[in-house]
């Protein structure tokens, strides 16, 4: 059944995205031409608009009810077939933060339903841009609504506003600059000359400048909250997920980047190489997006890295413990993040015009530091390295975290864990001392050790007993 809740809100968000970015795109990078242009009398951006307007509806509210008759199922623990009657439906509806928020969302759709409606009819005018601002607010409504469906709202009540509220930028940014590729792409590939996308373009490019920066402040805010540490992104099922939409995002900017570049090329060049180009690489992005926006959608029904307990999936680890103990060491590590900064203003320079082989420099300059930076850190590690505790440090938990020691610990390492006592049996194990060992290690290392052992040593494994 999560199989089927993920497709509905993959389907879900991506009709939300897309009506809300093809209303942004219609004002905001296509205008002023498009804005007067008479319903009467459509032309081709037009048509596609109303057609795509159509199709994001339908599958709004087809995804909506299948949403809800899942969620229905899921909440009350039966079937979606016995889940769907008017009591089940109504206590859902009237007695959950998601059945509640729910029917303001349906309440939305259909007044942008109207407006749409209105808006096929109007003509020219301020009439027309009336009804096209309020579709697009009702339009960002709809869309951004969608962060009270999320995780966010399951979050502490200190946090919760701003959580949600990163959550609501989150989706309105992404919703503007994914939503608004496909009329793009559609745009880039009916003009009949490179000079008519160049306007269009530029506005597009600053659009998507100001939805990046949008993106990654509130994207650092909601990993802060529901990710938590950077070793949860690679110990957790959420955490990885994120970090492949991570990636993706990365790739999506690459793109667009280099479309940033082209764009200052087709008002001088004649032959459209650089109008293909552009329109390729828009494509790509819009493949890169959607398989971004079904992560978004899986990402909702996975439970948080912060609620899950990290299992660390690599022999080795980075820790500045080691460091600590060698001046040398320490004199490495600042030299290679000096380095690592130098070369990275480098290349921001190199950016600005200088010649490829100063970026190319920057790049590799980077490489090499950050790798040898990295090779003064590492330390072994262990799937438990970064686990965390679940017992409170309480009076009880000591008293028996004592009797345990005593029973099962204190013949190697001594009463008091100094292992240089009489109770130390045999003599020849009587330098093992605790207080040289633990304070360097973390808690998930110490309880690797202690259900394993030391293989290397002959601190034997307490798993099966403990």
């Amino acid at each position: 059944m999560n199989t089927l809740l993920v497709i509905s809100r993959v389907v879900h968000y991506a009709s939300a995205v897309l009506l809300f970015g093809e209303l942004v795109f219609a004002l905001f990078v296509a205008a002023p031409a498009f804005l007067q242009e008479r319903s009467a009398d459509m032309g081709e951006d037009a048509r596609r608009f109303w057609k795509v307007a159509r199709w994001c509806l339908i599958a709004a509210i087809a995804s909506g009810v299948a949403w809800l008759l899942i969620a229905s199922a899921l909440m009350s623990g039966l079937s979606i077939g016995d889940a769907i009657t008017g009591k089940t439906i109504g206590l859902i509806l009237g007695s959950t933060v998601f059945g509640q928020l729910y029917s303001v969302r349906a309440g939305l759709l259909l007044a942008l339903c109207a407006v749409l409606a209105l808006l096929s009819r109007a003509g020219n005018g301020s009439r027309r841009l009336y009804l096209r601002c309020v579709a697009l607010a009702l339009a960002a409504a709809y869309l951004g609504s969608l962060a009270g469906l999320g995780h966010a709202v399951a979050g502490d009540e200190g946090g919760n506003f701003t959580r949600i509220a990163a959550d609501v930028v989150h989706l309105l940014a992404a919703g503007a600059w994914l939503g608004a590729l496909p009329a793009l792409v559609f745009m880039l590939g009916h003009v009949r000359m490179p000079q008519e996308a160049a306007g269009a373009l530029r506005r597009f490019s600053t659009l998507g400048v100001v939805c990046v920066g949008a993106l990654i402040l509130s994207g650092v805010i909601n990993s802060w909250y529901e990710v938590g540490a950077f070793p949860a992104l690679m110990g957790t099922d959420y955490g990885r997920l994120l970090l492949v939409k991570l990636l993706l995002f990365a790739a999506m900017l690459g793109f667009a980047t280099v479309n940033r570049g082209l764009s200052l090329q087709l008002a001088r060049q004649e032959d459209g190489a650089a109008l293909r180009h552009v329109r390729r690489n828009a494509l790509f992005e819009v493949a890169l997006g959607l398989s971004v926006i079904a992560i978004v959608a899986t990402l909702g029904v996975v439970v948080p890295a912060t609620h899950e307990s990290i299992s660390w999936p690599f022999d080795y680890t980075l820790s500045y413990d080691t460091v600590g103990q060698s001046a040398w060491m320490q004199l490495g590590v600042v030299a290679a993040g000096t380095a690592a900064v130098i070369a990275t203003i480098a290349l921001l320079a190199g950016a600005l015009g200088r010649p490829p082989r100063i970026r190319i420099t920057a790049l590799a300059a980077i490489f090499v530091s950050l790798v040898i930076y990295a090779s003064l850190l590492v330390v072994p590690a262990h799937p438990t390295t970064y686990l965390v505790s679940t017992e409170p440090y309480a009076a009880d938990a000591i008293a028996a975290g004592s009797a345990l020691y005593m029973d099962n610990c204190s013949r190697c390492h001594g009463f008091v864990g100094r292992g240089n006592d009489e109770a130390v049996i045999p003599p020849t194990n009587a330098q093992i001392s605790l207080n040289d060992i633990t304070p360097k290690r973390r808690a998930g290392d110490l309880f690797w050790s202690i259900a394993h052992g030391i293989p290397a040593a002959p601190m034997p494994g307490f798993g099966g007993q403990l």
